[in-house]
């Protein structure tokens, strides 16, 4: 059993013997109680660390296997994973997950908003030197990320519609004044970063209202409505929900 996984551009190998007599009756193979049965059963693990502890809405305590764990046959590993045990909580609000970290409750912090590396690390802990922050680079393979559209939703099964939409959406003009030019574009939402197999030539769409237009009114919103929302002959608005985070 092989587990394509989009956001780490591989692919992973799964125990298909932990997951056999299970009931599959729409033949999609996956078990039809997947979520209840193994939502929070751990799968088993090469690595060197094992699911020990799940407190629900609290923390996940992962256990090291062993001093006899067999990547330590491999000499890139040695003297690596030396820690008993690791503890990962959890803390909803990210304020107050950052307080925690500055008084030593937490061994690192993820800064990865615009708004809490650059607005949020005045204090003294940063400017005397006791919070050190870094930021780091890498040329490991990026995952894919961007605006994902449910076609099976009404409109957004229409091409034109999505077209439209990308052609309508600012991301260069979100990066540079949201995220205060801390990201860069990709040129596509499927990942890169895989040297040679990587097209040169892709490039993202480009943010253009006027061709965002051709698009809505082909796909029949060529009509504007009381509240400035496209309609088209049926009277349905051309308006959508994003979830983001």
């Amino acid at each position: 059993m092989v587990l394509i996984n989009m956001p780490s551009n591989g692919f992973q190998p799964r125990p298909e013997h932990f997951f056999e007599g299970e009931k599959d009756e729409n033949k999609d193979g996956m078990p039809d109680n997947f979520v209840r049965k193994f939502n929070f059963k751990a799968e088993p693990t090469a690595a060197p660390y094992y699911l020990d502890k799940i407190k629900k809405g609290k923390s996940v305590t992962f256990k090291h296997v062993g001093e006899d764990w067999w990547g330590y046959n491999n000499r890139y590993y040695k003297n690596r994973y030396n820690v008993d045990k690791v503890r990962i909580t959890v803390i909803r609000d990210q304020d107050i997950a950052m307080k925690h970290f500055e008084k030593g409750k937490l061994d690192y912090f993820d800064m990865v908003l615009p708004n809490l590396w650059h607005d949020k690390t005045n204090s003294d802990g940063y400017t005397k030197g006791y919070i050190q922050k870094y930021w780091g680079f890498n040329q490991s393979p990026q995952g894919a990320g961007g605006l994902w559209m449910n076609t099976a939703m009404p409109m957004l099964g229409n091409i034109e519609v999505r077209k439209g939409i990308m052609a309508a959406t600012d991301y260069d003009g979100m990066i540079e004044n949201i995220m205060r030019g801390d990201y860069s574009r990709k040129p596509h939402g499927l990942g890169f970063g895989h040297g040679e197999y990587d097209d040169p030539n892709n490039t993202p769409p480009k943010f253009d209202p006027a061709e965002a237009v051709k698009h809505f009114e082909k796909a029949g919103f060529d009509k504007i409505g009381a509240d400035g929302i496209r309609v088209n002959d049926k009277g349905e608005r051309l308006s959508f929900a994003i979830t983001y985070g």
